[in-house]
């Protein structure tokens, strides 16, 4: 009975995971589907020739969907697994003395401060746009909110036995502590709306 839970939620995994795996595979397949323009089918109705219809400009609207999902996908993924690094990085830092913990946290307080759209646009312009600059962006725009979660779980897994044992053994700092933090910032990132399309893919 228990087992079935498991079995459920490995089932839905699995199926996720294809799912995903599908759509990041999904350039390799498409090919130019999603700029391939045919202006003799320009903006035909669905059909079985073209599911989804075609645009102005006689290009297949399905194929550009998954085309524009799949860069949401990646650059939301590609975002949040940047800003839990970064997340992960100052937390450890603030756990190595009283100063850097007042310097992280002053940090935190100062950038949460400033209106968040508009720090990104910030960001992303002085970057010079792009889908890189979208991912840097939004990356350094998220981590201030799990991080106070993290240096507020690193401290308390530095005081369990376990953590004093292992220094004292190693003579190394508590920081390999922050290992179970990764789950909950990414989490709480993935949790967020740091999804974003370039234009230039639909130009």
């Amino acid at each position: 009975m228990n087992s079935q839970p498991r079995l459920v939620a490995a089932g839905y995994a699995g199926v996720f995971g294809l799912l995903v795996l599908l759509l990041l595979s999904s350039s390799l397949w498409l090919g130019d589907s999603p700029l391939h323009m045919q202006f003799e089918a320009r903006l035909m109705p669905p059909s079985a020739e073209h599911w989804l219809g075609t645009d102005a400009l006689g290009r297949e609207l399905w194929a550009r969907t998954l085309a524009g999902l799949a860069l949401s996908f990646g650059v939301g993924l590609s975002a949040a697994l940047l800003g839990t690094l970064v997340a992960l990085s100052l937390a450890s830092l603030a756990m190595l003395s009283p100063i850097l913990d007042a310097l992280v946290s002053l940090l935190i307080d100062t950038l949460l401060s400033v209106p968040h759209l508009i720090l990104l646009l910030l960001i992303a312009f002085a970057l010079r746009g792009g889908t890189q600059a979208v991912i840097i962006a939004v990356a350094l725009t998220h981590w201030p909110k799990p991080c106070p979660l993290a240096q507020s779980r690193a401290t308390q897994l530095a005081k369990r036995p376990l953590c004093g044992d292992f220094e004292r053994v190693w003579q190394t700092p508590r920081i390999y502590c922050l290992a179970p933090l990764a789950a909950p910032c990414a989490a709480s990132l993935l949790g967020r709306r740091t999804a974003a399309v370039s234009p230039r893919h639909f130009a």
